[in-house]
């Protein structure tokens, strides 16, 4: 896969849902920072613009489809 077939792109806003405790199931907004490939797949550093102070998540991004 190279750079133009990616799912997203680095600058692009997207939302992000929390598996933490207390925040399961929430989404929040975010920006695309930096994108990585791992063996573990595709990751992306976010950028919440609700929580501007905090440090930069890395992220597996999950595809949902609407039918």
């Amino acid at each position: 896969m190279d750079e133009n077939d990616l799912p997203f792109k680095v600058g692009q806003l997207a939302e992000a849902r929390s598996f933490a405790q207390g925040y399961r199931g929430a989404w929040f907004r975010c920006k695309i920072i930096d994108i990585a490939r791992r063996d573990s797949g595709m990751l992306y550093a976010l950028q919440y613009y609700d929580f501007p102070d905090e440090k930069l998540n890395w992220t597996k991004a999950i595809s949902i489809s609407k039918a």
